[in-house]
């Protein structure tokens, strides 16, 4: 088992405050370089993807060792960061973090943690472990007149016309859809939502410049899209076109969560892993990881929900990266390792002794069917 990325920044940082904290601090004094040495283990440390908890901690710590520090003053530096920093090594500390209820992810309240909990997405955990199904290579984007129906594409647009349209859906309940007409240079096209346009008209300003994905269907004599995802990038001033083209990357799409929108549930994933990646173990030989060059865990979380923009889209949507691989491991490895303890387990106990006799006899002779000889060399075994 390979310890976490923050629990050996962590111990980089207590190593030496446990030492500097015999004698009641006393001895913080006879640590050289002390000061540079914890401002520099903590400054590794927030560079972690941590919770917030922990990073309030560290810049506590970090604020207590700031430049310069009195020798007078070392000890109770020392002990004041020893005791915030401390609980964190205690054995479970990172475990109970990893099951944090959702609310504990900074932009989740109570309401929509709840909403996800009943999608089964109830801790950090089941946000971070929850991989992509897909990925959108939004770096390349497709012309409106080149729009093919019945693929996914991603093109940048203006916004020429939105509005509510009153109507009645399946059931017969009155509803507002929201169309918008799109355009580039090319051709127009349009967007269509019947969730949510209340909340999303107002961004859907004429002249307002998009990043548009989504599927392609064909809607009586016309091209449209329903549901797509937009970005908006303001209302077609100098500097717009740069600020799409900041968006072209690689988007990772996740499997619907009924009730939660594809950006809510993708923002929510990024945030868990920003604030909870680096507290991830692993538990590969680590033989095996350096054999085949992998990633550790909290690394492979990254790569895998923040894919790097030079990545071959291909090898994204196989899983064939590193990454992908690190994962798949741990889940063979841990799922090899449970079922080999659990054998082990049932070699403990004692077993059950079936005298022969009559009444063995008595049982093959009963059965419905002649055995064979394979089977009869089987029960005189047994």
């Amino acid at each position: 088992m390979s310890a976490s990325p923050f629990a050996r920044a962590l111990e980089a940082v207590l190593a030496p405050l446990r030492f500097a904290a015999q004698g009641d601090g006393a001895n913080a004094v006879r640590v050289r370089d002390l000061a540079p040495t914890v401002r520099t283990g903590l400054a590794a440390l927030l560079a972690l993807h941590v919770p917030r908890d922990a990073r309030t901690a560290a810049e506590h710590a970090a604020r207590a060792f700031a430049d310069p520090v009195a020798d007078h003053a070392l000890g109770r530096a020392t002990l004041a960061a020893l005791a915030r920093l401390g609980p964190m090594a205690e054995p479970g500390w990172r475990e109970r973090a990893l099951e944090r209820p959702l609310h504990w992810i900074a932009g989740i309240g109570a309401k929509r943690a709840a909403a996800f909990e009943k999608r089964g997405l109830a801790t950090v955990s089941d946000l971070l472990f929850r991989l992509p199904t897909r990925y959108d290579d939004r770096r390349h984007l497709v012309r409106i007149a080149d729009l093919e129906v019945g693929r996914r594409a991603t093109f940048a647009a203006q916004v020429r016309t939105a509005d509510l349209v009153p109507g009645r859906g399946k059931t017969g309940a009155f509803r507002r859809v929201l169309h918008a007409i799109v355009s580039d240079e090319t051709g127009s096209i349009e967007l269509t939502w019947f969730r949510g346009g209340d909340a999303l008209l107002p961004t859907l300003r004429k002249g307002a410049q998009l990043l548009v994905t989504g599927d392609v269907r064909r809607y009586r004599f016309s091209k449209q899209l329903l549901h797509p995802e937009i970005e908006v990038q303001g209302a077609g001033e100098a500097g717009d076109e740069a600020a799409v083209a900041a968006l072209r990357q690689i988007v990772p799409e996740y499997a619907a969560v009924e009730g939660v929108a594809p950006r809510a549930l993708r923002r929510a994933i990024q945030c868990a892993v920003d604030e909870y990646a680096d507290l991830v173990e692993g538990h590969l030989p680590e033989s095996v990881v350096r054999a085949r060059g992998l990633p550790d865990p909290p690394a492979a979380l990254i790569a895998i929900h923040h894919p790097e923009s030079d990545l071959d889209p291909a090898l994204l949507a196989e899983r064939r990266t590193p990454a992908h691989e690190r994962l798949v491991l741990e889940e063979l490895y841990l799922l090899e390792l449970g079922l080999a303890l659990r054998r082990e387990r049932r070699e403990r106990e004692p077993g059950v002794s079936i005298a022969g006799g009559p009444r063995a006899v008595a049982a093959r002779e009963a059965l419905p069917f002649r055995l064979t000889g394979a089977q009869r060399r089987v029960l005189d075994e047994i």
